[in-house]
């Protein structure tokens, strides 16, 4: 059975932090990934339903997410993913977030900006060792264990604290 987007309850008079917490309260038990993206007030930007473990985006509803906060879920109940940093880095978002079972783990923009560049190049070098460790042993559990584990070794050689809350 589909997911039907028009079934998640926005509430737009709520304040923003309330609005985004309701939004996730009913993204839990959700089986393929679904994104909201609001603005500063609490407008609707986008909201896009995905596959079970990626959203894709059109170019235009890009443009139109800049500075937003973005929230989504792991159906999987996976913390950040490397695609998730990148993406947070290359819109320019205020906030990512993502729902992981009963838990919303949240990445917010530093006061100075994010550092694209650098965001790039450190992910290169993570992807680089993870397919020296897979050539090495031709073990492609341990490739995966190491990708899995890329996003918080990223987050940590950027200087990125997360936070995470309770649903």
């Amino acid at each position: 059975m589909a997911f039907d987007l028009e079934s998640v309850v926005l509430n737009a008079a709520l304040p923003l932090q309330e609005l985004v917490h309701s939004l996730e309260r009913q993204l839990i038990a959700i089986p393929v990934e679904v994104a909201f993206v609001l603005d500063a007030e609490g407008q609707l930007l986008v909201r896009r339903v995905g596959e079970a473990d990626r959203i894709g985006f059109t170019p235009e509803e890009e443009a139109r997410m800049q500075h937003g906060y973005f929230t989504h879920n792991h159906p999987s109940g996976a913390f950040f993913s490397v695609r998730d940093i990148l993406f947070a880095h290359d819109n320019d978002l205020q906030e990512m977030r993502v729902v992981a079972g009963r838990q919303v783990h949240r990445l917010v923009r530093p006061a100075q900006g994010w550092d694209v560049r650098l965001c790039y190049e450190l992910a290169q070098v993570e992807r680089q060792r993870a397919e020296r460790a897979v050539r090495k042993d031709l073990n492609q559990v341990k490739y995966e264990r190491r990708l899995s584990g890329a996003a918080t070794w990223l987050l940590k050689a950027l200087h990125l604290p997360t936070q995470t809350e309770a649903l």
